[in-house]
C-alpha cells in the first residue's frame, strides 16, 4: 500500500525530529564531561588511600557518582544498587588484558600497576555509552510514541530509500511493516548513535 503524500511529509517531518533530537542532545555536556570529572575523583583517592580502598568500593564509588553528578534523570544510588551496577555494566562491558567480564577486571586490577585505574577508566566509558544510549532512546522515543502506524512505516520507506546503499539487502528490501516496531532502532544506527 501506497502512504498519502501528507503521510510521507509527516515521515520526514518525524525523522528531522529524530535527527534534530540527537544532534541536540549535547552528550559531551550532559553525560561525557560529569563522568570524567567522576573518574579523575575516584582514580584520585585510589592513588592517594592508604591501603587503597577494593576495587568493588571504588567502581560503586564511580557509579554513585555518575548517578548523582551524570544525567539529570538519575539522582541519587544507594551504595549496593551501585555496586551491583558496577558488576553489571563491568561484566557486559569490560575487555581487558585477562580477558572480558567482570573476574577479567578484578584480575587486571590486581596484575597491573595502574590497573585500578585501567578498570575504573573502562567502567566510565562503558557508563557514557550506557547513559549516551538511553539519552537517544528516550529523545527517539518521544517522537515515534506520538506517531500513528502508517507514519511509521513511511519513516521506514524513507529510510530505506534514503540509506538504502548502506542497509543489508534483506532490510532495503523487507516491506516497511515488519519494520515500523523498530523504526527507532533503524533511525538511531542510521544517525549514528
Amino acid at each position: 500500500m501506497t502512504p498519502s503524500n501528507d503521510v510521507v511529509w509527516e515521515a520526514r517531518v518525524q525523522l528531522a525530529k529524530i535527527r534534530s533530537s540527537l544532534d541536540n542532545l549535547n552528550l559531551s555536556s550532559t553525560i561525557d564531561a560529569p563522568l570524567d570529572i567522576a573518574v579523575d575523583r575516584v582514580c584520585e583517592r585510589a592513588d592517594r588511600s592508604a591501603p587503597p580502598p577494593s576495587l568493588q568500593e571504588l567502581a560503586a564509588q564511580l557509579v554513585a557518582d555518575a548517578y548523582r553528578n551524570g544525567p539529570p534523570q538519575l539522582g541519587f544510588l544507594p551504595y549496593d544498587h551501585a555496586l551491583a551496577e558496577a558488576i553489571l555494566v563491568l561484566e557486559g562491558g569490560y575487555a581487558g588484558a585477562h580477558g572480558r567480564g567482570y573476574h577479567a577486571s578484578l584480575v587486571d586490577s590486581r596484575s597491573h600497576p595502574n590497573g585500578v585505574t585501567y578498570v575504573l577508566q573502562s567502567l566510565g566509558e562503558a557508563l557514557k555509552f550506557r547513559f549516551r544510549t538511553a539519552a537517544a532512546e528516550r529523545a527517539v522515543t518521544r517522537v515515534i510514541d506520538r506517531c500513528s502506524w502508517e507514519v511509521r512505516c513511511a519513516m521506514v520507506r524513507c529510510l530505506q530509500v534514503e540509506h538504502g546503499d548502506v542497509l543489508a539487502t534483506a532490510i532495503r528490501t523487507c516491506p516497511a511493516e515488519q519494520f515500523a516496531g523498530q523504526v527507532g532502532q533503524l533511525a538511531m544506527q542510521l544517525y549514528g548513535v
